[in-house]
């Protein structure tokens, strides 16, 4: 791994936002939003329960192809398997229709593929963070980047990096969201062979979904680091640009 991808604090491309794009009128749920208004108010939200598995992902999959304008997204894990890369893959071609994505997750996702295997994630999350539509951070993100000097820092810096973020939020075009209890992998979703968890979401339309953006200020602290990119990683190595597209390959090579 060259020197000049270990440490992934830089400043911010020129694209980044530091405030949430307001809801437009012609998103996919303006209407919706418009009715529960006119029925009970401007400041009262609608909500669904997303009890089964099943339900938790395809709502996730179906906001996300809605999007028109906008996707801010943390989550505490976002694992490599078929799920996290089912919805990776949605993003990006968000992305590539032009929606602005702001994905903040934690640096302990470049860790592990899933819940039982170690593996390194960082050329993907680079590759990804190529796309010119998306803007990628970790959440308090280990300053070197190998598994042994990882382990190192951990012991040396443990009052910080022992300190994770737990939040699970999807709000599409500021005005639908997702919260609540599950992160992105099979296991959330009732997809893993051997077990799976039984989790509960919130799917909210109106205002509560801008009153969630205020998660995205995480966005801006000094310790919430953009994923950086190496010279590997811009294409330097086989003489061209790395594609969008091919970030989402990459991940799936490093399963």
């Amino acid at each position: 791994m060259p020197s000049s991808w270990r440490c992934p604090l830089i400043a911010w491309p020129d694209r980044h936002t530091e405030h949430a794009a307001p809801a437009q009128p012609d998103d996919a749920f303006y209407a919706l939003e418009a009715s529960i208004a006119s029925r009970h108010g401007e400041t009262v939200s609608g909500f669904k329960l997303l009890d089964t598995n099943e339900e938790g992902l395809r709502w996730r999959l179906a906001l996300i192809d809605s999007a028109r304008h906008t996707i801010d997204a943390q989550h505490y894990l976002w694992y490599g398997d078929d799920s996290g890369l089912l919805l990776l893959e949605r993003l990006l071609q968000a992305a590539d229709r032009g929606v602005h994505v702001r994905l903040l997750i934690d640096d302990l996702n470049l860790l592990l593929r899933d819940a039982s295997t170690i593996r390194l994630r960082d050329q993907g999350a680079a590759l990804l963070a190529s796309h010119p539509g998306i803007e990628l951070r970790l959440f308090k993100p280990w300053s070197r980047r190998g598994l042994a000097a990882r382990a190192g820092e951990a012991l040396t810096d443990m009052s910080r990096l022992n300190q994770r973020m737990h939040h699970k939020m999807l709000v599409v075009d500021s005005r639908a969201a997702i919260v609540g209890g599950r992160n992105i992998g099979d296991e959330y979703f009732g997809l893993n062979e051997a077990f799976n968890f039984h989790g509960l979401d919130l799917l909210a339309i109106g205002p509560m979904s801008r009153e969630g953006l205020g998660g995205v200020r995480q966005l801006l602290e000094p310790r919430v680091g953009p994923v950086r990119r190496g010279p590997r990683d811009r294409g330097q190595s086989s003489g061209r640009r790395t594609s969008p597209r091919e970030s989402a390959g990459q991940t799936r090579e490093e399963r």
